[in-house]
Protein backbone atom coordinates (compact mmCIF):
# COMPACT_ATOMS: atom_id res chain seq x y z
CA UNK A 1 0.00 0.00 0.00
CA UNK A 2 2.79 2.40 0.94
CA UNK A 3 4.67 1.60 -2.27
CA UNK A 4 1.56 2.31 -4.30
CA UNK A 5 1.05 5.66 -2.55
CA UNK A 6 4.72 6.49 -3.08
CA UNK A 7 4.51 5.65 -6.78
CA UNK A 8 1.36 7.73 -7.22
CA UNK A 9 2.98 10.64 -5.34
CA UNK A 10 6.08 10.45 -7.54
CA UNK A 11 3.96 10.38 -10.71
CA UNK A 12 1.98 13.40 -9.53
CA UNK A 13 5.15 15.33 -8.63
CA UNK A 14 6.82 14.45 -11.94
CA UNK A 15 3.74 15.56 -13.87
CA UNK A 16 3.53 18.80 -11.94
CA UNK A 17 7.21 19.49 -12.60
CA UNK A 18 6.74 18.65 -16.28
CA UNK A 19 3.80 21.04 -16.58
CA UNK A 20 5.73 23.78 -14.80
CA UNK A 21 8.70 23.17 -17.09
CA UNK A 22 6.56 23.35 -20.23
CA UNK A 23 4.88 26.56 -19.07
CA UNK A 24 8.21 28.10 -18.16
CA UNK A 25 9.90 27.20 -21.44
CA UNK A 26 6.88 28.50 -23.34
CA UNK A 27 7.14 31.71 -21.38
CA UNK A 28 10.81 32.05 -22.28
CA UNK A 29 10.10 31.41 -25.95
CA UNK A 30 7.39 34.10 -25.97
CA UNK A 31 9.80 36.50 -24.31
CA UNK A 32 12.56 35.64 -26.74
CA UNK A 33 10.37 36.19 -29.79
CA UNK A 34 9.18 39.51 -28.42
CA UNK A 35 12.71 40.57 -27.56
CA UNK A 36 14.03 39.65 -31.01
CA UNK A 37 11.45 41.90 -32.64
CA UNK A 38 12.26 44.75 -30.28
CA UNK A 39 15.96 44.26 -30.80
CA UNK A 40 15.74 44.26 -34.60
CA UNK A 41 13.74 47.50 -34.54
CA UNK A 42 16.32 49.05 -32.18
CA UNK A 43 13.50 49.94 -29.82
CA UNK A 44 13.91 50.34 -26.09
CA UNK A 45 12.48 47.87 -23.60
CA UNK A 46 13.01 44.13 -23.85
CA UNK A 47 16.16 44.43 -25.91
CA UNK A 48 18.12 41.43 -24.59
CA UNK A 49 16.79 38.21 -26.14
CA UNK A 50 16.90 35.51 -23.48
CA UNK A 51 18.11 32.62 -25.62
CA UNK A 52 20.33 34.44 -28.06
CA UNK A 53 22.38 36.26 -25.46
CA UNK A 54 22.13 33.74 -22.63
CA UNK A 55 23.30 30.60 -24.29
CA UNK A 56 26.17 32.08 -26.28
CA UNK A 57 27.13 34.36 -23.34
CA UNK A 58 27.34 37.34 -25.62
CA UNK A 59 25.61 39.79 -23.32
CA UNK A 60 27.12 38.64 -20.06
CA UNK A 61 30.25 40.28 -18.86
CA UNK A 62 33.11 39.49 -16.57
CA UNK A 63 34.88 42.65 -15.43
CA UNK A 64 38.27 41.01 -15.94
CA UNK A 65 37.66 40.85 -19.69
CA UNK A 66 34.71 43.13 -20.42
CA UNK A 67 36.39 46.51 -20.94
CA UNK A 68 38.56 45.53 -23.87
CA UNK A 69 36.65 47.03 -26.78
CA UNK A 70 35.38 45.00 -29.71
CA UNK A 71 31.68 44.89 -30.51
CA UNK A 72 30.67 48.49 -29.80
CA UNK A 73 27.10 47.55 -28.88
CA UNK A 74 27.62 44.74 -26.41
CA UNK A 75 31.17 45.19 -25.13
CA UNK A 76 32.64 47.64 -22.67
CA UNK A 77 34.73 50.51 -23.98
CA UNK A 78 38.48 50.04 -23.95
CA UNK A 79 40.69 52.70 -22.29
CA UNK A 80 41.73 55.59 -24.53
CA UNK A 81 44.59 58.07 -24.22
CA UNK A 82 46.77 55.97 -21.93
CA UNK A 83 49.80 57.72 -23.45
CA UNK A 84 48.68 60.90 -21.68
CA UNK A 85 48.74 59.42 -18.18
CA UNK A 86 50.59 61.51 -15.61
CA UNK A 87 50.24 60.28 -11.99
CA UNK A 88 46.57 60.61 -11.18
CA UNK A 89 45.19 62.57 -14.11
CA UNK A 90 42.91 59.91 -15.62
CA UNK A 91 39.17 60.46 -16.03
CA UNK A 92 36.64 57.72 -15.25
CA UNK A 93 33.15 57.64 -16.80
CA UNK A 94 30.28 55.67 -15.24
CA UNK A 95 26.65 55.19 -16.23
CA UNK A 96 24.55 53.19 -18.66
CA UNK A 97 24.13 53.20 -22.43
CA UNK A 98 24.11 57.03 -22.68
CA UNK A 99 27.53 57.19 -21.01
CA UNK A 100 28.76 54.19 -22.99
CA UNK A 101 27.50 55.91 -26.19
CA UNK A 102 25.95 52.66 -27.27
CA UNK A 103 25.68 52.17 -31.05
CA UNK A 104 28.51 54.67 -31.79
CA UNK A 105 31.96 53.70 -33.04
CA UNK A 106 34.77 54.26 -30.56
CA UNK A 107 36.11 57.45 -32.15
CA UNK A 108 32.64 59.05 -32.02
CA UNK A 109 32.12 58.60 -28.27
CA UNK A 110 32.29 61.24 -25.56
CA UNK A 111 35.05 59.34 -23.76
CA UNK A 112 37.29 59.17 -26.82
CA UNK A 113 36.74 62.79 -27.79
CA UNK A 114 37.22 63.97 -24.22
CA UNK A 115 40.56 62.20 -24.09
CA UNK A 116 41.76 63.71 -27.35
CA UNK A 117 40.60 67.20 -26.43
CA UNK A 118 42.02 67.26 -22.89
CA UNK A 119 45.08 65.08 -23.59
CA UNK A 120 44.15 62.89 -20.65
CA UNK A 121 43.44 59.16 -20.39
CA UNK A 122 39.75 58.23 -20.15
CA UNK A 123 38.44 54.98 -18.74
CA UNK A 124 34.83 54.57 -19.78
CA UNK A 125 33.41 52.02 -17.32
CA UNK A 126 29.77 52.56 -18.30
CA UNK A 127 27.69 49.44 -18.92
CA UNK A 128 24.54 49.58 -21.07
CA UNK A 129 21.43 48.72 -19.11
CA UNK A 130 23.05 49.35 -15.73
CA UNK A 131 23.30 52.19 -13.24
CA UNK A 132 24.64 53.26 -9.85
CA UNK A 133 24.72 49.73 -8.44
CA UNK A 134 27.21 48.78 -11.15
CA UNK A 135 29.35 51.81 -10.37
CA UNK A 136 29.57 50.69 -6.76
CA UNK A 137 30.22 47.08 -7.74
CA UNK A 138 33.25 48.17 -9.71
CA UNK A 139 34.56 50.58 -7.09
CA UNK A 140 34.34 47.84 -4.46
CA UNK A 141 36.25 45.37 -6.65
CA UNK A 142 40.00 44.76 -6.87
CA UNK A 143 39.59 44.16 -10.61
CA UNK A 144 38.67 47.81 -11.12
CA UNK A 145 41.91 49.08 -9.56
CA UNK A 146 44.01 46.65 -11.58
CA UNK A 147 42.50 48.14 -14.75
CA UNK A 148 42.12 51.82 -13.84
CA UNK A 149 45.05 53.92 -12.57
CA UNK A 150 44.71 56.75 -10.06
CA UNK A 151 42.17 59.33 -11.15
CA UNK A 152 41.27 62.85 -10.09
CA UNK A 153 38.00 63.17 -12.02
CA UNK A 154 34.89 61.00 -12.30
CA UNK A 155 31.90 61.73 -14.56
CA UNK A 156 28.60 59.93 -14.07
CA UNK A 157 25.90 60.33 -16.75
CA UNK A 158 22.44 59.67 -15.33
CA UNK A 159 19.15 58.93 -17.06
CA UNK A 160 15.70 58.35 -15.59
CA UNK A 161 16.03 54.55 -15.75
CA UNK A 162 18.76 54.56 -13.11
CA UNK A 163 16.28 54.98 -10.29
CA UNK A 164 14.34 51.92 -11.48
CA UNK A 165 17.51 49.90 -11.89
CA UNK A 166 18.31 50.32 -8.22
CA UNK A 167 15.30 48.09 -7.63
CA UNK A 168 15.24 45.66 -10.53
CA UNK A 169 17.35 44.62 -13.50
CA UNK A 170 16.67 42.19 -16.30
CA UNK A 171 18.60 38.96 -15.83
CA UNK A 172 19.24 36.06 -18.14
CA UNK A 173 18.82 32.32 -17.77
CA UNK A 174 22.52 31.63 -17.19
CA UNK A 175 23.34 34.86 -15.41
CA UNK A 176 26.01 34.13 -12.80
CA UNK A 177 28.09 37.28 -13.18
CA UNK A 178 27.64 40.90 -12.19
CA UNK A 179 24.00 41.81 -12.59
CA UNK A 180 22.12 42.01 -9.31
CA UNK A 181 24.98 41.91 -6.83
CA UNK A 182 24.09 44.94 -4.70
CA UNK A 183 21.00 46.51 -3.19
CA UNK A 184 20.43 49.02 -0.38
CA UNK A 185 18.93 47.53 2.77
CA UNK A 186 18.54 49.33 6.11
CA UNK A 187 20.75 52.20 4.99
CA UNK A 188 23.62 49.97 3.84
CA UNK A 189 24.73 48.58 0.50
CA UNK A 190 24.62 44.80 0.75
CA UNK A 191 25.63 42.08 -1.65
CA UNK A 192 22.91 39.90 -3.14
CA UNK A 193 24.21 36.39 -3.73
CA UNK A 194 23.66 34.97 -7.19
CA UNK A 195 21.27 32.03 -7.23
CA UNK A 196 20.90 30.20 -10.58
CA UNK A 197 17.39 29.02 -9.70
CA UNK A 198 16.25 32.53 -8.74
CA UNK A 199 17.87 33.91 -11.90
CA UNK A 200 16.03 31.30 -13.96
CA UNK A 201 12.73 32.43 -12.47
CA UNK A 202 13.59 36.12 -12.94
CA UNK A 203 14.44 35.53 -16.59
CA UNK A 204 10.89 34.56 -17.54
CA UNK A 205 8.84 37.01 -19.55
CA UNK A 206 6.03 37.14 -17.01
CA UNK A 207 8.31 37.71 -14.04
CA UNK A 208 10.17 40.42 -15.94
CA UNK A 209 6.90 42.20 -16.63
CA UNK A 210 5.82 41.93 -13.01
CA UNK A 211 9.18 43.15 -11.68
CA UNK A 212 9.39 46.03 -14.14
CA UNK A 213 5.82 47.11 -13.42
CA UNK A 214 6.40 47.01 -9.66
CA UNK A 215 9.68 48.95 -9.91
CA UNK A 216 8.16 51.58 -12.21
CA UNK A 217 5.21 52.11 -9.88
CA UNK A 218 7.51 52.22 -6.86
CA UNK A 219 9.79 54.94 -8.20
CA UNK A 220 6.87 57.01 -9.44
CA UNK A 221 5.27 57.09 -6.00
CA UNK A 222 6.12 60.39 -4.34
CA UNK A 223 5.95 58.72 -0.91
CA UNK A 224 9.14 56.82 -1.78
CA UNK A 225 11.11 59.83 -3.01
CA UNK A 226 13.12 60.44 0.17
CA UNK A 227 14.08 56.78 0.47
CA UNK A 228 14.98 56.52 -3.22
CA UNK A 229 17.14 59.64 -3.28
CA UNK A 230 18.87 58.61 -0.04
CA UNK A 231 19.66 55.21 -1.55
CA UNK A 232 21.03 56.75 -4.73
CA UNK A 233 23.15 59.19 -2.73
CA UNK A 234 24.58 56.25 -0.78
CA UNK A 235 25.80 54.57 -3.97
CA UNK A 236 27.58 57.79 -4.97
CA UNK A 237 29.17 58.53 -1.60
CA UNK A 238 30.32 54.94 -1.06
CA UNK A 239 31.74 54.69 -4.59
CA UNK A 240 33.67 57.92 -4.18
CA UNK A 241 34.92 56.87 -0.74
CA UNK A 242 36.17 53.55 -2.12
CA UNK A 243 38.08 55.22 -4.96
CA UNK A 244 39.58 57.97 -2.82
CA UNK A 245 40.69 55.46 -0.19
CA UNK A 246 42.33 53.15 -2.73
CA UNK A 247 43.99 55.95 -4.65
CA UNK A 248 44.69 58.22 -1.69
CA UNK A 249 43.50 61.01 -3.91
CA UNK A 250 40.69 63.59 -3.85
CA UNK A 251 38.32 63.26 -6.78
CA UNK A 252 36.35 65.87 -8.65
CA UNK A 253 33.07 64.01 -9.05
CA UNK A 254 30.66 65.36 -11.69
CA UNK A 255 27.10 64.05 -12.08
CA UNK A 256 25.35 64.91 -15.36
CA UNK A 257 21.59 64.48 -15.74
CA UNK A 258 20.85 63.68 -19.38
CA UNK A 259 17.10 63.07 -19.29
CA UNK A 260 14.31 64.16 -16.95
CA UNK A 261 15.18 62.50 -13.65
CA UNK A 262 12.60 61.51 -11.01
CA UNK A 263 12.83 63.83 -8.01
CA UNK A 264 15.59 65.74 -9.80
CA UNK A 265 15.79 68.71 -7.46
CA UNK A 266 15.77 66.50 -4.39
CA UNK A 267 18.65 64.29 -5.52
CA UNK A 268 20.54 67.33 -6.84
CA UNK A 269 20.35 69.02 -3.46
CA UNK A 270 21.54 65.89 -1.66
CA UNK A 271 24.45 65.38 -4.06
CA UNK A 272 25.52 69.01 -3.86
CA UNK A 273 25.37 68.92 -0.06
CA UNK A 274 27.87 66.06 -0.24
CA UNK A 275 30.32 67.94 -2.50
CA UNK A 276 29.33 66.45 -5.86
CA UNK A 277 29.14 68.77 -8.87
CA UNK A 278 25.70 68.32 -10.41
CA UNK A 279 24.47 69.63 -13.77
CA UNK A 280 21.44 69.04 -15.96
CA UNK A 281 22.56 68.73 -19.58
CA UNK A 282 19.19 69.92 -20.98
CA UNK A 283 18.87 72.81 -18.53
CA UNK A 284 22.43 73.99 -17.85
CA UNK A 285 24.92 72.48 -20.30
CA UNK A 286 22.99 72.77 -23.56
CA UNK A 287 19.79 74.66 -22.64
CA UNK A 288 19.05 75.99 -26.12
CA UNK A 289 19.26 72.63 -27.87
CA UNK A 290 16.58 69.93 -27.79
CA UNK A 291 18.91 66.94 -27.43
CA UNK A 292 15.99 64.48 -27.38
CA UNK A 293 14.84 65.60 -30.85
CA UNK A 294 15.50 63.24 -33.76
CA UNK A 295 18.32 65.44 -35.09
CA UNK A 296 20.46 64.48 -32.09
CA UNK A 297 19.40 60.82 -31.77
CA UNK A 298 20.62 57.61 -33.38
CA UNK A 299 17.13 57.27 -34.94
CA UNK A 300 13.51 58.08 -34.21
CA UNK A 301 13.11 54.72 -32.46
CA UNK A 302 16.52 54.62 -30.75
CA UNK A 303 16.70 57.44 -28.24
CA UNK A 304 20.47 57.42 -27.72
CA UNK A 305 22.68 60.42 -28.52
CA UNK A 306 24.35 60.49 -31.92
CA UNK A 307 27.73 62.02 -32.70
CA UNK A 308 26.22 65.45 -33.27
CA UNK A 309 24.85 65.44 -29.71
CA UNK A 310 28.18 64.18 -28.37
CA UNK A 311 30.07 67.04 -30.04
CA UNK A 312 27.74 69.66 -28.59
CA UNK A 313 27.91 68.19 -25.08
CA UNK A 314 31.71 67.90 -25.28
CA UNK A 315 32.17 71.53 -26.27
CA UNK A 316 29.77 72.84 -23.62
CA UNK A 317 31.17 70.61 -20.87
CA UNK A 318 34.74 71.74 -21.46
CA UNK A 319 33.74 75.38 -21.51
CA UNK A 320 31.15 75.54 -18.72
CA UNK A 321 32.81 73.11 -16.31
CA UNK A 322 36.32 74.41 -17.03
CA UNK A 323 37.59 70.88 -17.57
CA UNK A 324 40.93 72.11 -18.93
CA UNK A 325 41.99 73.58 -15.63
Amino acid sequence: MMNKILKISCIIIINILFVVFVIFISDLIIYNNHAQKRYKSAANGFSVPAFKYSFDHKYYFDMSTYFTGGDNIFKGRKPVGSEYYNDGNSIVIFGGSFAHNQYLDEDKTLGYKLSQELKRPVYNRAIPGRGVEQMYLQCASDIFYRDVPKSDMVIYIMIDDHFRRMKVNNVGVLDIHYIDNYRVKNGKIVEVKNNPLINLIKSSYSVKLINQTWATNYINNEKNSDKLTDEMLLYFTESRRAMENRWNNKIRFIVLFYTNIPYEEKIKAKLKANSFEVYSIPKEIAPNIELMYEEYLISDVNFHPNEKAVDIILKELIEKLNLKK
